[in-house]
C-alpha cells in the first residue's frame, strides 16, 4: 500500500499515527503505561481463570504452557537457545509488527467510533492471539492503556516501546522461573 501511495517502498501514508513526541514525554509515558498495563493484566488474571475453565476446559493442560515443570525435560543449552529466539522474536520483531498494524494502521482507521475505537482495537488484538484463547481477557485489558496512549498522542512509537517492554519482562520472568526448575 505504501508503494501504491508514494511510488516507493514506504510506510508513509500507511502508518497514520506517527506524531513525534519529545524524549522527555517518552521517558515518563512509556514506563507509566507499562505499569498501568501490568496492573490491568494482574486485575484481569482471575477472568482468564474463569474464561479458561469454562470455555477452554477441553484444552490439554500442556497447551497453556503455564506448568513450568513441562520444561524440566529439556537441557539448559536447549532452553537457552529457545529463550534467545523468544527474546528476539517476542521481544522485538513481533511487537514492532503487531503495533505497526494494530495501532499505526488499524486504530486511526476505526477512530470514527470515538471511545469505542480503543475498545474495538483491544478486542481485535486479543482475539488475534488465537493461539492463547484462555488469555483473551487479560490481553484485552493489558493492551488498553497503551492503545489509549497511542489514541490520545497519535504516536505509535509509544505502544511499540511499551509492547517490547511488556514482552521482554514476560519472557525474562518466564526464563528465570523455568531455569529455577530445569536441570
Amino acid at each position: 500500500m505504501g508503494k501504491r501511495l508514494t511510488g516507493r517502498w514506504s510506510l508513509q501514508g500507511v502508518i497514520l499515527y506517527n506524531q513525534h513526541n519529545t524524549w522527555r514525554r517518552y521517558a515518563w509515558l512509556v514506563p507509566a503505561t507499562v505499569v498501568l498495563s501490568i496492573g490491568a493484566y494482574v486485575l484481569a488474571a482471575p477472568l482468564d481463570q474463569v474464561w479458561g475453565r469454562t470455555l477452554f476446559s477441553w484444552l490439554p493442560p500442556w497447551y497453556t504452557y503455564s506448568d513450568i515443570s513441562n520444561y524440566t525435560r529439556f537441557s539448559r543449552p536447549v532452553l537457552l537457545i529457545m529463550f534467545s529466539f523468544r527474546l528476539l522474536l517476542d521481544g522485538f520483531i513481533a511487537p514492532v509488527t503487531e503495533e505497526l498494524y494494530f495501532r499505526g494502521y488499524l486504530l486511526p482507521r476505526i477512530s470514527r467510533f470515538r471511545w469505542g475505537a480503543p475498545l474495538l482495537n483491544c478486542f481485535l488484538f486479543a482475539i488475534y492471539h488465537f493461539w492463547q484463547p484462555y488469555n483473551i481477557p487479560s490481553i484485552f485489558f493489558l493492551c488498553l492503556p497503551m492503545v489509549i496512549a497511542v489514541w490520545k498522542t497519535r504516536d505509535v512509537r509509544i505502544s511499540v516501546f511499551v509492547h517490547m517492554a511488556l514482552n521482554l519482562i514476560g519472557a525474562i520472568a518466564a526464563m528465570i522461573a523455568i531455569f529455577r526448575v530445569a536441570r
